[in-house]
């Protein structure tokens, strides 16, 4: 509230361009077109992502529907986020600022590299390729000529001298790089083997390659360090002279290796000569480099204090001062002064002074929804019938005698002598309540909650949901080859529908015709009984001329193998995070299971041969599955009639029955919430069954049933109070119109 005011100029001033960048931001994680396309073509993708965003900034009070609160949340963020910047720029001693600009224009500038890179796919492929040329790797510093005659595969490392093996120069190795290059990649255009190094031309992006990109990612920020650290700081040293391992966390990927031939570097403007607006554009990049979430938070502390910020509430004081000790060490100096004033007041800025009143009401236009359903439910509850049932009359505590309410007395009693005079702001600032009386309600009132659940839960809804989860149902073992092409040379598969885009009618034909051969040979290895981890690892071990694979390598073809469940079978609530296609084929498979195949353990994705492999944004899929041996269909909630248990129990049909849910409510909330023996029994088997089809839903509906305070789900709550005209004895008129805009709001979102 205070920094909407003391940052109102510069609020103003934010650029539309950097708003409209912020929310992108905010709702996808990303401002790239494409990837925010991605993500919005598909459904469950797009779900998350909007709901992370309403989530997001309802954490903050902001409606998430509405676009003027949203553009003035943003714009306040990046005002705090401009003063850090200024902060962290005023806080460099100016005689160092020129030091730590030139160290950081040198790290992060290294001027774009046109190079030519070779990627194999093992060490070994590397040294294959190599060696079909008499090409000794770590030869005199450099890349050297075999011309021995032992044959070359035959040598070891140390048998490589003078006398059998000479230096290259970077002329030749160059020349060597283009041949290796043009076999290494068949299906680009070829480079000219004539080529020198004097008048060589790459303008293909693959050749080209910028620090900041490459560094930037976890996957390519090895490739940054070979080609702008080891390459540009020996001088003289054009090549990679051995194969470079890529460091990979994704353990499929690790075993890629790289040698980079540069063939020219940006040259860059030397720091002493950048002009005015690139060295203020350096300045500014700089401190962004080093901000982050605490510097903002000081910068503010500091810039409110500098603009004359007092506090006249004690709480919000003592509160406040120990947010400034941890972030500044005890620097007393930007502590804002406390001066007390009548309980009316709680800060002044300047002329500006802001009372109660004001920030009740602000308070409730932000978070007032929030504010509302949790006031509204402590006053319902203990208004309540179920707090009467509990602890009798009367309602007032302080005159009620129940045991439990005495024994937490007692515990406040020893609460208050342990923290003495700080009694009050201890439990203002550990629990958000305003005396002891608040406080020993708010204690009381989570056995008052748990009492209200049997009779407020949706029996017809939780058994719509039993229904949602049989229909859903999926267990299968699951891995997949994955067919695929990276010609970005960036370690993962570029984007395979904008590849196919990309190609013309004929290149496209030819492709798929290609890929269908392709997975004709595997299904081929599969049926001899060779493993699908096995068919990848000869894929990727074989040479660009193999009789099987060669034409597919040569294609630039990569097959990837992913065992998708290692441990446990795949459940319905995993496939639901794949791309639909995927997750559609899987569904599929397992209803063939169910149907045709009832008799297989392992099956080919039997929809193979007619539809062929599923195409993805990653590639083309080849899926195997395995049916597991244990629950593998839904658990029936089946049950013959049996003195030994209640009638309410019996069932024939595998999806539960209310009376089932019912008893089983009972036996959870007598057991669970009320500590005591159900004086009946649930059969095992049934038990299981049943908290497999509603154990989600109360999950859903009652968060954290046995230890959080707010069984109540939101939604519920809403409309229980909404629908029922509940009277409030404090406040009724405030509470009332505060519970039909949320009401109102909630409807929206709905819609």
């Amino acid at each position: 509230m205070i920094d909407e005011t003391l940052l109102a100029d510069r609020i103003a001033a934010i650029d539309a361009d950097r708003v409209e960048e912020e929310w992108l931001l905010l709702r996808y994680g990303t401002t790239d077109s494409e990837e925010i396309e991605t993500i919005e073509a598909n459904e469950l993708q797009s779900k998350h992502a909007r709901e992370n965003f309403e989530l997001s900034v309802l954490r903050y009070g902001v409606d998430p529907t509405d676009d003027e609160a949203i553009d003035a949340f943003i714009r306040l963020n990046l005002a705090r986020r401009d003063i850090a910047l200024d902060h962290i720029v005023d806080s460099i001693d100016p005689d160092r600022l020129p030091h730590d600009l030139r160290h950081h224009y040198t790290l992060a500038n290294r001027g774009d590299i046109t190079a030519i890179a070779l990627v194999y796919p093992t060490a070994q492929a590397a040294l294959e390729a190599f060696q079909a040329h008499n090409l000794v790797f770590l030869f005199d510093g450099g890349i050297g000529r075999y011309i021995g005659e032992e044959p070359i595969e035959n040598l070891r490392f140390g048998d490589f001298d003078e006398t059998n093996t000479e230096a290259l120069t970077d002329e030749e190795v160059f020349s060597y790089f283009i041949t290796l290059y043009n076999e290494r990649y068949p299906y680009r255009e070829a480079l000219e083997p004539s080529m020198t190094l004097e008048e060589a031309e790459l303008d293909a992006s693959y050749f080209q390659f910028d620090y900041r990109t490459l560094a930037s990612s976890d996957r390519t920020a090895r490739l940054a360090n070979i080609l702008f650290s080891e390459l540009s700081a020996e001088p003289g040293s054009r090549y990679t002279n051995e194969p470079r391992r890529v460091h990979l966390t994704d353990a499929r990927l690790s075993r890629y290796r790289v040698l980079y031939f540069v063939v020219d570097q940006e040259t860059l403007t030397p720091f002493e000569d950048l002009d005015e607006e690139a060295y203020d554009a350096l300045v500014k990049e700089f401190a962004e480099s080093r901000y982050n979430a605490a510097v903002e938070v000081e910068a503010m502390i500091r810039y409110r204090h500098e603009h004359g910020l007092v506090l006249h509430d004690d709480f919000l004081h003592r509160s406040y001062s120990e947010i400034v000790n941890h972030l500044t060490n005890g620097q007393a100096d930007v502590y804002a002064p406390f001066e007390p004033k009548d309980g009316y007041h709680i800060a002044s800025l300047g002329d500006n002074t802001i009372g109660t009143d004001v920030h009740y009401d602000y308070m409730l236009e932000r978070i007032g929804a929030q504010v509302v359903v949790e006031m509204a439910k402590e006053a319902w509850l203990h208004q309540s019938d179920y707090f009467k049932l509990l602890y009798g009359e009367p309602r007032d505590v302080r005159l009620n005698d129940h045991p439990d309410i005495v024994r937490l007395f007692g515990d406040l009693d020893q609460l208050r002598d342990e923290q003495g005079d700080d009694f009050d702001y201890f439990i203002a600032k550990e629990f958000g309540r305003v005396s002891d009386i608040d406080l020993l309600l708010y204690v009381l009132l989570w056995d008052v909650a748990n009492h209200t659940i049997p009779d407020y839960l949706d029996i017809a809804r939780a058994l719509e949901f039993a229904e949602e989860r049989r229909d859903e149902y999926f267990r299968l073992y699951v891995e997949h080859l994955l067919i695929y092409v990276d010609f970005e040379d960036d370690f993962s598969p570029d984007d395979y529908d904008r590849f196919l885009e990309g190609l013309s009618p004929e290149s496209r034909e030819a492709h798929e015709a290609l890929v269908a051969d392709f997975v004709d040979e595997i299904m081929s290895l599969h049926d001899e009984g060779i493993r699908f981890d096995l068919i990848a690892r000869s894929y990727l071990d074989a040479s660009h001329d193999d009789a099987t694979w060669g034409r597919f390598k040569q294609a630039g073809l990569i097959l990837r193998h992913e065992n998708l469940t290692r441990n446990n079978p795949m459940r319905s609530e995993d496939i639901r995070f794949y791309v639909d296609p995927f997750r559609d084929r899987l569904r599929a498979i397992y209803a063939a299971y169910t149907s045709d195949y009832e008799d297989q353990e392992i099956l080919l994705d039997p929809f193979l041969e007619e539809e062929g492999a599923v195409s993805t944004r990653f590639g083309q899929h080849i899926i195997l599955t395995r049916r597991p041996t244990d629950d593998f269909t839904p658990p029936s909630a089946r049950f013959e009639a049996d003195d030994d248990y209640l009638e309410g129990w019996v069932n024939d049909d595998d999806l539960p029955t209310a009376d089932q849910l019912t008893l089983w409510l009972d036996y959870q909330f007598t057991t669970i919430f009320l500590g005591e023996d159900a004086d009946f029994d649930i059969p095992e088997a049934l038990d299981d069954a049943l908290a497999f089809y509603f154990d989600a839903y109360l999950g859903r509906v009652f968060p954290s049933l046995q230890h959080d305070m707010d069984p109540f789900n939101r939604r519920l709550t809403i409309e229980r109070f909404w629908a029922d005209d509940v009277q409030f004895l404090d406040q009724n008129t405030a509470l009332q119109y505060w519970l039909t805009v949320l009401h109102n709001h909630h409807n929206a979102l709905l819609d």
